[in-house]
């Protein structure tokens, strides 16, 4: 797991904890992966994992690693699907065609009909839905790592 690094709570030890992936265009990795890690730590105490390289694996241990994972969060924006990137084309896939489950967090307005085309009818959560009368991101986020 050379290529990968993991966040924690308080920095201490991934051993023992739940193990979620981190997976997208790797320009957005350090625009999104400090709030979203900070979201989940606030409400799962678990290990964040993400690839420090934005070149596409081609070792059989990267893999095995991501089948470890018992979720992937994914931040969904025009980058990650518009242009070619390992997150969508390896990581996505691979977590798809395993049967891991796959958090989508929107982050840009507008991309639900390309986001569907792409990735299939997966449920997804919306940082910027601005409807008042409707459940917090924040409420979705946490009922979503509780189940």
């Amino acid at each position: 797991m050379d290529r990968l690094a993991y966040i924690t709570r308080g920095n201490k030890s991934p051993q023992g904890i739940p193990r979620v992936y981190f997976c997208c265009h790797p320009q957005d990795t350090d625009l999104y992966l400090p709030t979203i890690a900070e979201q989940i730590l606030e409400i799962s105490d678990c290990a964040i994992w993400y690839d420090t390289t934005p070149e596409v694996p081609t070792d059989a241990v990267f893999y095995e690693s991501l089948s470890q994972m018992q979720l992937f969060l994914v931040p969904v924006t025009s980058r990650f699907l518009m242009q070619e990137n390992k997150g969508l084309a390896c990581e996505f896939l691979y977590a798809s065609q395993n049967h891991i489950p796959i958090l989508p967090l929107m982050q840009e307005p507008g991309l639900d009909t390309l986001f569907n085309t792409k990735c299939g009818e997966l449920q997804y959560l919306d940082s910027n839905n601005t409807d008042t009368t409707a459940i917090s991101y924040q409420d979705k986020l946490k009922k979503y790592l509780s189940a």
